[in-house]
């Protein structure tokens, strides 16, 4: 299975595509997004996958599912894992500006995706879970 850096990578080299109007990509990088920012938040804390199951009462190997990806996650476990990592949990959705629109100061890119997807791909730290095992 390919890493996210490598799937960024390949993101890069594709035509122009609109994917910032796509559930399942929005909703992949929104994913990658929150599992670099557990992963930081673990480093930051010097927690590894082991002692944040043990806070919340759960195995090392339904850590390591969330921490690859592998998990369906609710926002009442992404809670519960905020908790048990003493940090904060938001989750917001904001309206679009209107797609036959392209503003410069609107959503949409030059590639048509949308900017907060851009943003959390930014953001990616691509942290490898294996480094946090115990």
């Amino acid at each position: 299975m390919p890493t996210t850096e490598q799937l960024l990578q390949e993101l890069d080299n594709l035509p122009d595509l609109n994917l910032g109007n796509d559930p399942d990509f929005i909703s992949d990088v929104a994913k990658g997004k929150l599992i670099n920012d557990i992963l930081n938040i673990m480093e930051d804390k010097n927690i590894n996958q082991q002692e944040l199951a043990q806070k919340l009462g759960k195995s090392k190997q339904y850590i390591s599912r969330i921490l690859k990806e592998k998990a369906n996650l609710t926002i009442d476990s992404l809670v519960h894992i905020a908790c048990a990592l003493d940090s904060d949990f938001e989750i917001s959705i904001h309206s679009k500006i209107s797609e036959n629109k392209y503003p410069e100061e609107s959503c949409f890119s030059e590639k048509k995706t949308c900017i907060p997807c851009n943003d959390l791909l930014s953001e990616n730290k691509n942290l490898d879970p294996e480094n946090l095992s115990a």
